[in-house]
């Protein structure tokens, strides 16, 4: 533990794409889950968040699967292209398949399964950008636009004066 701004604060490390480690201290949302204060810079936690699960889908998946950021994705049926999609996290094949061979159609309610189910702590994801994207700095003090309801609003600035924000 380490001491920011007289608070014990856990360190977290993690190792960048050009290998670099870094090291960060853990600070956390004053809320549990999603922090409303968080839409105005939402480009920018999405982003984080995705790249995150990403990462850490990978270390868990057969070698023969790949986790991919982004990438569009074809969906067809009957050798018909019904649309396109670009989910955030894709679970692809680790290589193509071998030239003159096609890879199984998914037709609709058709789905892949990995067994066993991998699970994914988003709290632990949300943790992770609000640390890296050093949201602790965040002026809880201004008003949401569009507000929270009035009995969200009495919660939030519960939380947000227990934790010394307002």
């Amino acid at each position: 533990m380490q001491r920011i701004a007289s608070i014990q604060c856990p360190r977290r490390s993690l190792v960048t794409a050009l290998g670099r480690s870094i090291t960060f201290a853990v600070m956390k949302s004053p809320f549990p889950g999603m922090d409303p204060y968080l839409e105005r810079d939402w480009e920018d936690v999405h982003h984080r968040l995705v790249q995150y699960a990403s990462d850490t889908l990978q270390p868990d998946l057969p070698d023969d699967l790949v986790a991919r950021v982004e990438q569009r994705v074809f969906v067809e049926c009957d050798g018909a292209r019904l649309r396109s999609i670009a989910p955030d996290v894709r679970i692809a094949a680790a290589y193509p398949a071998p030239e003159g061979t096609r890879a199984p159609a998914l037709c609709e309610g058709a789905a892949a399964l990995i067994e066993p189910p991998l699970s994914l702590d988003l709290q632990s994801l949300i943790d992770q950008a609000y640390a890296a994207g050093r949201y602790h700095k965040l002026d809880h003090r201004i008003a949401l636009d569009p507000p929270l309801l009035t009995e969200d609003a009495a919660w939030a600035t519960d939380l947000l004066r227990a934790a010394g924000k307002r």
